[in-house]
């Protein structure tokens, strides 16, 4: 073969390549950067720059349908299911549909697996609730009010379990609302804490009830009393 002629098809070859080779590159970069954009994006919605700010407020005036349950707080996601499905899907959908969860007892101071929490729904007056309170009692849920008290209340984006990881360990929710408790003077006597989220309206309020706290262990003992319960069995 002609050596001119080789060496000038090897030419074309090499620029050939270097063609598809920043092709590739510049289809990388744009698949990089839209996928940071992506979870940019996403992030966002999640509330990652949305800064927690705790405010006097109340908790609603609510009847709820309810379960207690005992385990590690990181369970009550498959519990939320649980009650949407024991509802319907129609409910779940339903923009005054809210997801109720109490939170009896800290952490740190209760053996894991102890823990007690009560997961819920929140049951209106709308035609969609209608026959509701019976449908989940047959399934094994109890029905009771929950009283409108002062409150911390600290607003929260919802857009799935990032929102709920980024709010509880990213932006401490419940140590701000510990602390505004502090400074109400009032930490002692805390018993709970509360959310609610309206999945359909995308946010979730947290709450520290800053009185009559009692009323939201729905019957069960308070968090001293259970820590001293399982002393004495242990």
């Amino acid at each position: 073969p002609d050596p001119t002629a080789r060496v000038q098809y090897n030419k074309k070859m090499l620029g050939v390549l270097l063609l598809q080779m920043s092709a590739l590159h510049s289809a990388v970069v744009l698949g990089a950067v839209a996928c940071v954009a992506a979870a940019a994006w996403y992030a966002t919605k999640a509330g990652a720059f949305h800064r927690i700010v705790v405010t006097m407020g109340s908790t609603p005036p609510m009847q709820v349908a309810y379960k207690l349950h005992v385990g590690d707080y990181s369970g009550c996601g498959v519990h939320c299911e649980a009650v949407a499905k024991a509802a319907g899907k129609d409910v779940e959908q339903h923009q005054d549909c809210g997801f109720l969860m109490v939170w009896l007892d800290d952490p740190a101071e209760v053996p894991k697996g102890k823990t007690r929490y009560i997961v819920g729904l929140i049951i209106g007056k709308d035609r969609v609730f209608e026959g509701l309170p019976d449908k989940l009692k047959a399934a094994g849920y109890e029905v009771a009010t929950l009283p409108g008290v002062k409150s911390g209340v600290a607003k929260f984006p919802f857009n799935g379990i990032l929102s709920v990881m980024i709010a509880i360990f990213g932006k401490k929710v419940y140590e701000k609302l510990g602390a505004f408790a502090k400074e109400q003077g009032v930490y002692d006597s805390v018993q709970v804490f509360m959310e609610v989220t309206w999945t359909t309206a995308g946010f979730t309020r947290y709450y520290v009830p800053l009185e009559s706290s009692e009323k939201f262990l729905l019957g069960h003992p308070g968090p001293r009393e259970y820590v001293s319960s399982l002393k004495k069995q242990a």
